[in-house]
């Protein structure tokens, strides 16, 4: 039978697989049955199909009256046998027992669903079969002092060590006693270069 195993596609006869789906899929406050028109997409063959909730709720309520019933016949015949002794206990067998019953339902109730292909114009809400894949967060880009400060330190590599930066002081051309801007290198009237007076000539040893 199809609430045995995997409920199949109308259409293609394959499987589909509820597993995730039906922890993710909206519900009632019981966590049991699906909240509206709820849709999924069959991966064999890509039909939208509606989730039918009928066999379910057959089953779901059939098998709490079966143990609301069983529950009830059992303490009948406990009451007559022992009389009040053991009716804790059976308030504790019957809580046990329905939250187990909820428990199967909310876990596995979607073995017990079918479906059949939308119609058009029916609004269904689909949801995705499994969880969709989220990819993993890119690093973000560090606006701390450290990157604020890449571009100075790139200029201090450039400058040789020991060097500032305050402007070089003015220089007296030997030559022609014009008065030169620290920047130059030759003197703007005779040409002579900085080089050559940096070092003045040792004067020769007289004897």
């Amino acid at each position: 039978m199809a609430f045995l195993g995997e409920a199949r596609c109308p259409g293609c006869r394959a499987g589909v697989p509820l597993g995730s789906f039906w922890m993710r899929a909206p519900k009632d406050r019981g966590g049991i049955f699906l909240i509206g028109n709820v849709g999924v997409v069959c991966p064999a063959c890509d039909a939208k199909l509606r989730v039918l909730q009928h066999r379910l709720a057959i089953v779901a309520f059939g098998s709490f009256a079966a143990l609301c019933a069983a529950f009830a016949a059992l303490g009948n015949i406990e009451h007559i046998k022992y009389g009040s002794a053991k009716q804790g206990l059976n308030l504790l067998l019957i809580a046990t027992a329905i939250v187990g019953w909820m428990v199967l339902f909310r876990r596995y109730g979607y073995r017990f669903v079918h479906f059949r292909p939308i119609q058009d114009g029916e609004k269904v809400r689909l949801v995705p079969l499994s969880k969709p894949i989220i990819p993993e967060r890119m690093p973000e880009a560090r606006t701390t002092q450290e990157s604020v400060d890449v571009k100075p330190a790139l200029q201090a590599e450039k400058l040789p060590s020991g060097t500032a930066n305050p402007p070089k002081p003015t220089w007296m051309c030997p030559e022609c006693g014009e008065e030169n801007p620290g920047r130059f290198d030759i003197c703007c009237i005779c040409d002579t270069r900085r080089d050559d007076i940096a070092t003045p000539q040792q004067a020769p040893d007289q004897n």
